[in-house]
């Protein structure tokens, strides 16, 4: 009979060969099935893989491939803006974003990556809620690397914040705004 840590490790596993499962399915798939896919069941399956990063927060095994998922599928903000919306509007993204930022912010340089690339496929309404809900934890983290007096560390933070910056700036209504507010200069 297993042990309960035995179980524990053996669910783990179980875990992360289903999530290579759904990184090879949600990466690898033609881009038409994955639309379709992620119109069906993106934010049942979002809040799920958000849920499991929301568990195992330390274990890369796991929170690496929900990662991969959730990037493929701001790749079809473009081609479906519904899932777009769906993603960004309905789903747990982006309180969860936010609030992975806030908790740990000088760790947070792959989950600024991943904002990264939610703010660069999004359009001008949804950059716009987008700058309203992280404007002020995107600074905060890079503030709190910029203290630091290790330049490696400062660089990995500062690609994704202007990566950040400069796509919310393409939409005119947050760039206004990003020009009236002192935070950002």
């Amino acid at each position: 009979q297993l042990s309960s840590s035995a179980l524990h490790q053996l669910d783990r596993a179980v875990l992360k060969l289903t999530l290579e499962c759904l990184t090879l399915l949600w990466t690898k798939s033609s881009t038409t099935e994955r639309r379709r896919e992620t119109r069906r069941q993106g934010v049942e399956l979002c809040d799920g893989l958000l849920l499991l990063w929301q568990t195992f927060p330390d274990d890369e095994g796991i929170v690496s491939p929900i990662r991969s998922i959730l990037k493929s599928w701001t790749k079809l903000f473009s081609s479906d803006a519904s899932v777009g919306h769906s993603l960004i509007s309905q789903s747990n993204l982006v309180p969860f974003l936010k609030q992975q930022l806030d908790q740990d912010p000088i760790r947070s340089a792959n989950v600024l990556n991943l904002m990264k690339h939610v703010v660069f496929r999004a359009d001008d309404s949804q950059k716009e809620h987008l700058f309203g809900q992280w404007k002020e934890g995107v600074l905060r983290a890079f503030s709190q690397a910029n203290t630091t007096t290790v330049i490696s560390d400062v660089q990995i933070f500062a690609e994704p914040v202007s990566a950040i910056l400069w796509n919310w700036a393409t939409c005119a209504t947050v760039a206004r705004q990003m020009a009236s507010t002192a935070d950002i200069w």
